[in-house]
């Protein structure tokens, strides 16, 4: 027998390249997918091929061998899942798991499927199961935007930032004071090393790069009160 070059199109949704022996069986095949996919192994159903109106899976035709399955290499296979998970939790994690592993696309952030955001935290969501039933998560923080999605982990202590400009500006850049190293950038401003204030205009605009939201910013209004420049801080997500 021989190598083939075949595709399969797994749970996430996408397609794979794998190679195979052709002498391999339709139920090794399925377990090379697995191992390729990464998945729990308890979440995949069978694997088939459909080709001139004929059928082959992992479970009815197991013993054949993928030549005599009549796969050829460029072939697709089709994975399913395994739906009838033994609790409504482990189905819960089923899909979770699923879509975790098509945000993280392998590490590979030029793929228009990544996403930043790419881990989950079942605790974040209102409720989630626990076997059959139902459990209110605690959520002592409010219901945080993007849950159950994050980079790290979702807190708001994350967002805690502390700026200001009389302790540590180098540049353009204001150092955050908070152990949260949210770093702000001055934009259409300068700073005033000598007397520790910001000179501007009209506004400034400091962003934070978040990687929990899309961007967190504070804009700094300016009035002009008894000769002197206060600053108003409001904090906004954008």
């Amino acid at each position: 027998m021989a190598n083939i070059d075949i595709q399969y199109k797994g749970l996430t949704g996408l397609l794979h390249d794998l190679t195979i022996d052709n002498g391999q069986t339709m139920s090794q095949l399925r377990t090379a997918i697995i191992a390729d996919e990464g998945l729990n192994s308890a979440y995949y159903g069978r694997v088939s091929i459909h080709k001139n109106g004929t059928v082959k899976d992992s479970t009815d035709f197991s013993d054949t061998t993928l030549v005599n399955a009549g796969i050829v290499a460029d072939d697709i296979i089709t994975v399913s899942s395994e739906r009838a998970q033994a609790s409504k939790q482990l189905s819960q994690e089923m899909m979770l798991d699923i879509a975790q592993l098509k945000k993280q696309a392998g590490g590979d952030t030029t793929k228009p499927y990544y996403r930043s955001l790419n881990t989950y935290d079942k605790t974040e969501l209102p409720t989630q199961y626990e076997g059959d039933n139902v459990l209110d998560n605690p959520n002592s923080e409010g219901l945080l935007l993007g849950r159950p999605w994050s980079a790290d982990g979702i807190t708001l202590s994350s967002l805690v930032t502390w700026l200001d400009p009389t302790f540590a500006v180098s540049g353009s850049t204001i150092t955050d004071q908070s152990p949260s190293e949210n770093n702000a950038t001055l934009v259409n401003a300068t700073h005033d090393a000598v007397n520790d204030y910001l000179c501007l205009t009209v506004q400034m605009l400091i962003s934070v790069v978040q990687t929990y939201t899309a961007t967190l910013a504070i804009r700094i209004h300016l009035v002009q009160a008894h000769g002197y420049i206060q600053q108003r801080q409001v904090l906004y997500y954008k």
